[in-house]
């Protein structure tokens, strides 16, 4: 689907002045997606392997000589699920903690809370996206249980800030018509809002009259304010706002 598209995302933030990494997940087991690489063929690429794939290769990311120390992530569709969902983590476990987590993230058509069945309004006629949303998290959580779906959310990761753990910066970005469900977005904008996380360490902004998905619209131009500009820029300048070139402890 991407094909191409995440190596434009790794180069510009090359040419911008970071260190990129293009990396991969378990999806599932082998033989079950043509041309997968094979992994472990006990895992089933279902709730955490994914999201801790993407905790190890951010700790590795971090630990890298030839880096700052600091680590920001971009990741679109189920990418952009996992980015949000490593950004808000602070639970621990064994390979995993508060400081882990990404020092910011920008999240492309993501998904964020798993369990939401609104009904979308305003689709052109035959895009609906919410019947393959639903049939694909089913699938990923393999449970129809909400409750569960919603468990392994990145809203359900979404706590109140403090001073041990506080809120990484985060951008969420769709189009207007995007495959990913619209409410997707705002689950998550109204998350960090009951949590009371500042609005100024977070940006969410809509494409409009686009149907372009993740980064697909990577080098397109948006609509934002006080001029368009390409969704790339928009987030490099987020990443330099959050200071991630100054190296760790600066």
């Amino acid at each position: 689907m991407y094909s191409g598209l995440l190596e434009n995302c790794a180069t510009d933030l090359a040419s911008a002045g970071y260190y990129a990494f293009i990396v991969s997940y378990r999806l599932a087991p082998c033989e079950v997606i043509k041309k997968q690489p094979c992994h472990d063929v006990a895992a089933s690429g279902r709730p955490p392997e994914q999201t801790d794939d993407i905790k190890a290769e951010v700790r590795a990311a971090r630990a890298d000589p030839r880096c700052n120390g600091k680590v920001a992530v971009v990741g679109g569709s189920a990418g952009g699920s996992h980015a949000a969902f490593v950004a808000l983590d602070t639970v621990p476990s064994a390979n995993w903690s508060a400081s882990d987590r990404p020092d910011a993230a920008a999240c492309l058509s993501g998904a964020y809370d798993l369990s939401d069945r609104t009904q979308e309004v305003g689709y052109p006629a035959g895009d609906d996206p919410l019947p393959q949303f639903i049939d694909l998290v089913q699938n990923y959580t393999n449970t129809f249980d909400r409750t569960i779906q919603r468990s392994v959310s990145p809203v359900a990761k979404v706590t109140a800030p403090t001073a041990d753990k506080p809120f990484r910066p985060i951008f969420f970005i769709n189009t207007q018509y995007d495959p990913m469900p619209f409410h997707q977005i705002v689950d998550l904008q109204c998350a960090l809002q009951t949590a009371g996380i500042d609005p100024g360490l977070y940006k969410a902004e809509t494409i409009p009259d686009s149907r372009l998905h993740a980064f697909q619209f990577w080098r397109e131009f948006d609509d934002g304010y006080p001029y368009a500009q390409r969704v790339s820029t928009r987030v490099i300048d987020f990443f330099d706002a959050a200071n991630l070139k100054t190296p760790a402890g600066h």
